[in-house]
C-alpha cells in the first residue's frame, strides 16, 4: 500500500503536536495550534498532479522543494496573519515548529526567492521551455505600469452608465455575460487553477464526507471582497510638473499594481485591488456551509506581494 505524502505529513505532525502540547515551558501559541489542526486535515495531494505540471520533467538543476509544502506554507502564512513573504520566510527558518507545521525539516526551509518563484509558476501555468517570443503572465504583472487613475475613473463611470442604459441593472448585465460565456471553454489561467484547487481540496472532500447533504438541492452563490494592494497609492510621476511649479498634475504616473483601484481616505490608508477573492456558499435548507476560498488566499498573495 502506497503511503501518500499527506499521510506521512499527518503522522509526523500528529506526533509532534502530541509532544508539543505536553510541554509547559514552551507551549505552542494558540494561533499556530489552530493553523496546524486546519492544515492537518487539508489534503493537498489531491492537487499535487496539477502542481507537478508547473515544473520541468527534466532532472537537471538543483533539487526543488515539494510544491505541496510550498503551497501549505503560503496557506500557513495567511492563517498566521503575515503580510510579508520576506518576514514569513525568515520566521519559518528561525522557528523549527513553524517549519514542521508547513511540512519542512527544521532549518531547511525555502528562501524568499523560492516562494516568489512558486507564485510565478502558479500564475504562468504548465511548464514550457523558455522562448523569447511569448511573454509570461507573471512578467506582464511585474515592473511599473503607466496609468492615469483619473482617466480610468471616468472610463469606468461612462461604462457603468452605458450598462445601466442597456440593461435594467448591473446584476442583469452580469447575468447576460455569464449566460453568453456558459458554452465557452474555461480559460487556462490563474483563476481556473485556483478554482480547481478549491474544488479538489475543499468542495469535493466535503461532498464525499456528506457535509453538503443532498447535492441535488445545492444552490451555489458567489461573493467578492476588496483586497489590500501592496503598491504605493501615489505612484511615481512621469513628468516634471512639480519642478515647474504645477502641483495639481493630471499626467500619467507609474504604479507597480496594474489594476489596483484605490479608495478610502489617507487616514484610513485604504488601498484596494481590483482582484477579488471569492467565497462560495452552499445553501442546504436552513444551513449554510461557507468555505474560505483558497483562490482568495492566493489572489490576496499575488495582489499584495509583487
Amino acid at each position: 500500500m502506497r503511503i501518500s505524502s499527506h499521510n506521512t505529513y499527518q503522522q509526523s505532525l500528529s506526533k509532534k503536536l502530541t509532544s508539543w502540547l505536553k510541554r509547559h515551558s514552551r507551549p505552542l501559541n494558540p494561533q499556530s495550534l489552530e493553523a496546524a489542526f486546519l492544515l492537518l486535515r487539508l489534503d493537498l495531494d489531491r492537487f499535487s498532479p496539477d502542481l507537478e505540471l508547473l515544473y520541468s520533467a527534466s532532472a537537471r538543476g538543483l533539487p526543488r522543494f515539494d510544491p505541496c509544502c510550498l503551497l501549505r506554507s503560503l496557506l500557513l502564512m495567511t492563517l498566521l496573519g503575515f503580510t510579508s513573504i520576506d518576514k514569513f520566510a525568515k520566521e519559518l527558518r528561525r522557528c523549527p515548529r513553524l517549519a514542521q507545521i508547513a511540512g519542512f525539516p527544521p532549518h531547511k526551509t525555502p528562501s524568499v526567492g523560492a516562494f516568489y518563484a512558486f507564485l510565478d509558476r502558479l500564475e504562468d501555468g504548465p511548464f514550457k521551455p523558455k522562448c523569447p517570443h511569448p511573454i509570461r503572465t507573471s512578467q506582464l504583472r511585474k515592473g511599473r505600469h503607466r496609468r492615469n487613475l483619473s482617466a480610468e475613473k471616468l472610463e469606468k463611470e461612462a461604462r457603468r452608465k452605458q450598462i445601466l442604459k442597456d440593461c435594467d441593472s448591473l446584476t442583469h448585465h452580469l447575468k447576460q455575460q455569464l449566460l453568453q460565456s456558459a458554452s465557452l471553454a474555461r480559460p487556462l489561467d490563474l483563476q481556473s487553477r485556483l478554482e480547481d484547487l478549491l474544488m479538489k481540496v475543499a468542495v469535493k472532500v466535503s461532498a464525499e464526507r456528506g457535509l453538503l447533504g443532498d447535492l441535488s438541492r445545492v444552490i451555489v452563490s458567489g461573493d467578492g471582497s476588496s483586497l489590500v494592494s501592496g503598491a504605493y497609492r501615489v505612484g511615481k510621476p512621469t513628468c516634471n510638473c512639480r519642478k515647474e511649479g504645477i502641483y495639481n498634475c493630471k499626467c500619467d504616473r507609474f504604479y507597480t499594481d496594474p489594476s489596483a483601484d484605490w479608495g478610502g481616505t489617507l487616514t484610513e490608508s485604504a488601498t484596494t485591488s481590483a482582484t477579488l477573492s471569492i467565497n462560495t456558499s452552499y445553501h442546504l435548507q436552513a444551513t449554510t456551509f461557507r468555505f474560505t476560498s483558497l483562490s482568495g488566499l492566493h489572489l490576496r498573495l499575488i495582489s499584495r506581494f509583487h
